[in-house]
């Protein structure tokens, strides 16, 4: 990839970053009556619903407070974290239940209306208060988000604790979701931390997840990785236990390609990069382009209905795990991974008429959701990987 080319998607990143995505969601999202973050918006921006999802009240708390530590410019600085202080305000008061879990739907006003068996609520709220406290220098705060980090790691070694999902005697399948997201996690925790010893243990804990996703989801005998495993790791053969997610496997390669960047452990990087050829081998679409959202291990038809369809944040995580890739090794097909996955996002996402992008695609690439925000959809992936991108550009200036 040659410098020009870098130098092109570099400014494009940065013109959509600081001129579409950041500014749609500073006007519309921060609530000045309640606190927390508005997130479910039509196409135009016009609000659909006044509920909160707390992944998005921890998710945006993150990002504003990671954009604060970057930040050098003071007063902007101090913009992203008195915005990113509505969400630490809004979860400390509304978002935890008397056991000390997190909802995952709560009213305009913090009025809960729902909680989920997944540990995901926590794991995003965690990370945002953990960031926030250790950016704004609000030791409280980073005391709360490691709290609940203990409460998370307990359920997690005694899952009996949370509601069976199916018959126990049926038994039940491991997920990758929730290693990859350990992961990432511990990594952000490690870099909010200055105490050598504390970043050991963290880097023990990464170690441990990655280990564990090695042994269980990592199937080199069928150049995959799995979604859902029996306990000993081995593969299901039923719909579940046949299930590729190469949005997921493509976003857990980067992360093991970062503590790489951290160890110098090059077992990591090797098997990062098997992972970004398995996905792009199976999952990326010859007929129309992009990343499908799923794969059947053996062909068959995906039992989801939106199995081909083209979701934004698989290609938000595959721009900077090819260009990562590519900077890591120098490898011109990581260089032409990155240049598809970006032309393909560039072409297909971004709305023409309103600000932000679109985030549900039919697998030709028509809209097939305009919504510019919802449960699932808000200001986290985007925003993350352009940001990650442009600091691989500005580190390679340097």
């Amino acid at each position: 990839m040659e410098n020009t080319d870098i130098s092109c998607w570099a400014e494009k990143f940065s013109s959509q970053l600081y001129g579409n995505i950041l500014p749609f969601w500073k006007e519309h999202s921060t609530d000045t009556r309640y606190g927390g973050f508005l997130h479910q918006f039509d196409r135009d921006g016009k609000l659909n619903s006044t509920d909160k999802g707390i992944w998005v009240q921890g998710r945006y708390t993150w990002l504003l407070s990671w954009l604060a530590s970057m930040e050098k410019n003071p007063s902007s600085r101090d913009a992203y974290l008195l915005q990113a202080e509505s969400g630490v305000r809004f979860i400390l008061d509304h978002v935890f239940d008397p056991a000390g879990r997190c909802y995952y739907l709560v009213r305009q006003n913090g009025t809960p209306v729902r909680q989920r068996r997944y540990l995901f609520s926590e794991v995003f709220v965690a990370l945002g208060l953990h960031t926030y406290g250790s950016v704004a220098g609000t030791p409280q705060v980073t005391a709360r988000a490691e709290e609940l980090v203990a409460l998370i790691e307990r359920y997690i070694r005694n899952p009996s604790l949370l509601p069976a999902k199916n018959i126990p005697e049926a038994g039940t399948l491991k997920s990758h979701s929730m290693t990859m997201i350990l992961i990432n996690l511990y990594q952000q925790m490690r870099k909010n931390t200055a105490d050598q010893s504390a970043r050991d243990i963290l880097t023990e804990k990464i170690a441990r997840q990655i280990t564990e996703f090695f042994s269980l989801f990592f199937h080199p005998e069928e150049q995959a990785v799995v979604e859902y495993v029996a306990d000993d790791g081995s593969i299901v053969d039923s719909p579940e236990g046949r299930e590729i997610n190469p949005g997921h496997t493509i976003e857990t390669a980067w992360f093991i390609m970062e503590e790489y960047r951290y160890t110098g452990k090059k077992e990591y990087l090797e098997k990062a990069l098997e992972i970004i050829d398995w996905a792009f081998a199976r999952g990326w679409d010859t007929t129309y382009g992009g990343l499908l959202s799923f794969v059947d291990l053996y062909g068959h038809d995906s039992p989801h209905i939106e199995g081909t369809m083209k979701y934004w944040w698989p290609h938000t995580e595959a721009l900077y795990a090819t260009l990562l890739a590519y900077k890591l090794t120098g490898k011109e097909i990581y260089a032409r991974h990155f240049s598809e996955v970006a032309s393909y996002l560039f072409e297909r996402f971004p709305d023409p008429e309103y600000p932000e992008w679109f985030g549900y695609l039919n697998r030709d690439g028509s809209v097939a959701c305009a919504a510019k925000g919802n449960l699932w959809k808000g200001p986290f992936h985007i925003p993350r990987s352009l940001r990650l991108c442009l600091n691989l550009f500005e580190s390679a200036e340097k």
